[in-house]
């Protein structure tokens, strides 16, 4: 069936609405891994000051051990946080607005405009004018090398 942009551009803008219903903005801000990075710094303190407790406390080797999983967790995070802002932001440059809101409406838009403009250039007449000039630049070419080709012939050979 024929293209309906209009529902196409319909579909983009709610999914724009959808999206931007999520604040993405503290998911692609910058101080979210730097909050990371206090809160592990926070952790090797406490760490510190536990290994310096006597063993004889009790429970002190659960807590070490916990407290050892919370510190790499920590590490595992803030990788896991940087790939999701990295894919976040690879996906708002293409499909966004330039902050944190999508516009995938505005870039099917553009698209369909880009597309139009260019039916429009090819059904219009500048590609056969510039098929009939070249063809006839070509064409002098032609003429004048077969003229003189021939003036060649009859008065210059023999």
């Amino acid at each position: 069936g024929d293209l309906n942009t209009e529902d196409i551009i319909n579909i983009a803008k709610n999914i724009d609405d959808t999206i931007n219903g999520i604040d993405l903005t503290s998911l692609v801000d910058a101080t979210l891994i730097e909050a990371l990075e206090t809160g592990k710094d926070k952790m090797l303190e406490i760490q510190t000051i536990i290994v310096g407790l006597p063993d004889i406390t009790p429970g002190i080797d659960v807590i070490k051990e916990n407290l050892e999983i919370i510190i790499n967790e920590f590490d595992v995070l803030k990788e896991n946080v940087g790939t999701l802002q990295g894919s976040l932001r690879q996906i708002l440059d293409l499909f966004g607005d330039g902050g944190a809101q999508f516009d995938m409406a505005g870039k099917v838009s553009s698209t369909f405009q880009l597309v139009d403009a260019a039916f429009e250039y090819f059904s219009g007449n500048a590609v056969m004018n510039f098929l009939d000039e070249s063809v006839e630049i070509i064409t002098t070419v032609v003429d004048d090398y077969v003229n003189h080709a021939i003036d060649a012939a009859e008065n210059h050979i023999g």
